[in-house]
Formats: structure tokens, sequence, C-alpha cells
């Protein structure tokens, strides 16, 4: 292993995280974009995780004296490569970074000067644009916004994309001990339904990353089995073992069943046609239990935002594909909290409904991407 350090040795008060693996073809253009912030107080220590190409390479065609090379000799994989990288890192907070996700130039900046302004925040994302392999901005993902909505959304999925987040290297490191390197996928959900135990939470509205979407034929190998064998992928049970105990811990073990809590993962996996009643019956139950909670939740415009777009994705996700079980799960929220109406996205949901298979297949197609790009530890898109 080794390591290049700056000269200045002089703590910065960022450091930007990046952990990569064979990261050539765009690693370059991230680094670009990290090092053309606005804010110039950082260190970028890029982990270089048993690279096979060229990627140290292209690193060290960079002479800014701000980056930093910690070459790992074998793939240790995502979790482990960020420890040794939290370990190593010497700025207070930390800025996490993929390697093809470039930055917006105003990132550094928004993030450190909203994390100084409220410091019971621990951790902070964003916003971000889609962009394809050839820098092409082909969609936008969107996440919510607000603590309450953070907590609620927690429950049944990861309210953040990991590489906008900007967090507070105290909490992370030193008091929870990192990333789960035991983990092989959703490391950063886990992480962040940790940190939520205790610390506020905030996304920014700025889309300050340009999140890549590639189509790699690891991802396409990855679906495949997932498809011929879901008992055997790591991917679905790590998840419903997150949301499983993200219930608990939020309501203790009486509110529903271990079952139905880990059945809830259906939220991201897809939600079985024959058992939309029951999931959207446990979802309900479950959102009255937070509003007992949070009694001022339906206040917030980001809350009902987020709860309306919850109701859509379900009825997007059900397997296979049904009219009548989509309009039964918008039926069922909408007469259970009628104040959603005015946030469910209708130009949506009437294509959704009325536009058939084809519209269906086209957000499940999508949808298939994102998850393999989760269990390669990267984040999913929206719903």
């Amino acid at each position: 292993m080794s390591v290049l350090l700056p000269p200045d040795c002089r703590a910065p008060a960022v450091t930007v995280l990046m952990a990569a693996h064979n990261g050539e073809p765009f690693i370059g253009r991230t680094i670009r974009s990290v090092l053309d912030q606005s804010f110039r107080d950082f260190e970028l220590l890029i982990v270089d995780d048993g690279s096979s190409d060229g990627t140290g390479a292209v690193v060290k065609t960079f002479t800014d004296g701000r980056v930093r090379l910690l070459s790992l000799p074998v793939n240790v994989g995502l979790s482990s490569a960020l420890n040794l990288g939290l370990g190593a890192s010497r700025g207070a907070l930390i800025a996490r970074q993929d390697h093809d996700d470039p930055s917006d130039p105003r990132r550094l900046e928004l993030q450190v000067g909203f994390l100084d302004r409220h410091q019971d925040v621990a951790l902070l994302g964003s916003r971000a644009w889609l962009i394809d392999e050839r820098d092409r901005r082909i969609g936008s993902v969107d996440r919510c916004l607000e603590d309450v909505s953070i907590r609620w959304y927690h429950l049944v999925d990861n309210p953040f994309i990991h590489s906008s987040v900007m967090f507070r290297r105290k909490v992370v490191w030193e008091d929870l001990g990192g990333y789960n390197r035991l983990m092989r996928s959703s490391e950063d959900y886990d992480l962040w339904s940790r940190v939520l135990q205790h610390h506020r939470a905030a996304n920014l509205p700025d889309r300050l990353l340009s999140y890549r979407l590639v189509t790699s034929s690891k991802m396409a190998l990855d679906e495949e089995a997932l498809a011929a064998d879901p008992s055997r992928a790591i991917y679905p049970q790590t998840l419903r073992g997150i949301v499983a105990a993200n219930i608990s811990r939020q309501f203790g073990t009486r509110v529903v069943s271990d079952e139905d809590a880990a059945a809830m993962g259906g939220f991201v996996l897809g939600v079985p046609a024959g058992s939309v009643p029951r999931f959207t019956s446990v979802f309900g139950t479950l959102l009255d239990h937070f509003e007992a909670q949070y009694p001022d939740c339906w206040q917030s415009r980001d809350f009902r935002r987020t709860v309306a777009l919850q109701l859509d994705a379900i009825a997007c996700r059900i397997t296979p594909a049904s009219r009548t079980q989509a309009l039964r799960v918008y039926a069922a929220g909408l007469r259970r909290h009628p104040v959603l109406a005015g946030s469910l996205p209708w130009a949506k949901v009437t294509g959704s409904v009325l536009g058939g298979g084809r519209l269906r297949a086209l957000a499940a197609r999508t949808r298939r991407h994102a998850v393999a790009k989760a269990r390669d530890g990267s984040v999913r898109l929206p719903s």
C-alpha cells in the first residue's frame, strides 16, 4: 500500500473521499470536477481499490497538491476501501465522491455553508442530474429534503444519493466506526440508518451531482442471476434486513410482525400483485404510527410530496404489472390521507394507469438498472 501526501500537512476543512476500482474511463473527468470547486479548502483522497486498469496512472497525472492517492494491492471492496479512506482522512467534514459521478462546482461551498449554519445536522446530501456514459443529461434524481421526510422514507428505502453526501467525520468514523465492512451491498443505506438513530439529516434541493447511469456487463450478469434465482441474491436479503431493522428501531416490535416488516423491502424490490392489499395495509399502519410520533409531519409540503411519490412508486413496481392493483394503491392512499391528492404526480399516474404495459415496462427496466448499481454499492434512481 502506498500513499502520496501533499507537502502542506495542515488539515483541510473537507476531505473529498473517493474509492475507485477500475475507474479509468471516467475518473479523470470526476477529479477535474472536484479540483474546479469554488470552495478551495479541501483534500481529495482517492483509494485505488486494487484496480487492474490505468486508474492509478490517471490519478498520478494530476499534480495538484490537494490530491492524495492511497493504492491498495488487492481489491478489498467498497466498504473496506472507504473505511481505510476515513481512517486516513484529515478533514472534519467528509464529502463522498464516486469516481464516475462529477460534482457541480458549487457543491462543496453549498454543503459546507449549510453544515456551518446547522450544527445539529450530521449528514447532508443533495439532488442530482442523471447522465449517460457520454455525459449527456438524460433525467434527474430527486430525494426528500427535510429531516422528518428523510426519517419516514429511510424506513423503506435509502433517502440519500451516496455520491452526494457530506457528513461529519466524528459522527460517522469516530462514533459509529464507519461502513460495515461485512456488507457487500447497501452499506451506505445501513450507515445512514445508523446515523439517523442519533442525529438530524437533510438533502439540499440543488442538483449538485451528475449521477452516471452505466450499463456494464457485470450489472447485466447480476440482473440475470437475480432473475434466475432471487433467493441467491445478496442485495434483496440485505435490503430486507435493513428495512426490517429500521422499522423495529422506529416503532418497536409490536407494530407489525417481523414478516411484514421484512416484506416492506418490496417498496424497492417490487410488490407481487397478489400481495398489494396486505402491503398497502402495512404501509398505512406504519404511516399512522409515524404520524403519532411526529404529529406535525403532514404540515410539511416535502413530507406530503414524499408520501405521494411513494404511493406512485408502489403502484409502478407491482409485479406483474396490474392496472387494477395500481388503482387500488392510489385509492387506498387517498382514502386514508385525502391531503395527498394535491401532491400526486397526476400526469405520471395517468400515464402509468392508462398507458398500459409499455410505460410500466419502461419504468421497470429503469428500476432494474438502479438496483444493479445498488448491488455494486452505488445509488438508486428515484421512484
